[in-house]
């Protein structure tokens, strides 16, 4: 009964460890905090993944954020500026680009720890 228990337990953790993929829609507005421009209904996490794969061309930074890992396969070119003095964007896994679409950054990027940047297409991270 108990190996059952620590099976249960462990199962839980490992949900809770590694987070979820909150994906950008940028149906409100620009800004990263804004709620209902994230899929989950809040912006990702230091556990989770902040995918890109539709949306606006413009996200605005607005704070001091950490996410786990980046995830760029939207549909089309998109740029990354930042909005007040703070502003910036830690990632503790890396990055994953795919397709052939440009993604500019003019926001702090703080590498949390070891990265693994992974480019799968034509498409240019500048």
């Amino acid at each position: 009964m108990r190996w059952i228990a620590c099976i249960c337990l462990c199962l839980l953790l490992h949900t809770v460890a590694h987070g979820a993929t909150d994906t950008w829609s940028g149906a409100v507005n620009t800004n990263w905090s804004t709620l209902g421009n994230w899929s989950a209904g809040s912006p990702p996490g230091t556990s989770d993944t902040a995918e890109f794969a539709s949306g606006g061309t413009t996200v605005i930074v607005d704070g001091a954020y950490t996410v786990a890992a980046v995830l760029l396969d939207g549909s089309q070119d998109m740029t990354f500026t930042v909005s007040g003095g703070g502003a910036s964007l830690t990632i503790t896994a890396g990055i994953t680009m795919s397709g052939s679409n440009n993604y500019t950054w003019g926001c702090p990027i703080i590498l949390g720890s070891d990265q693994t940047w992974t480019q799968g297409g034509s498409g240019l991270f500048t």
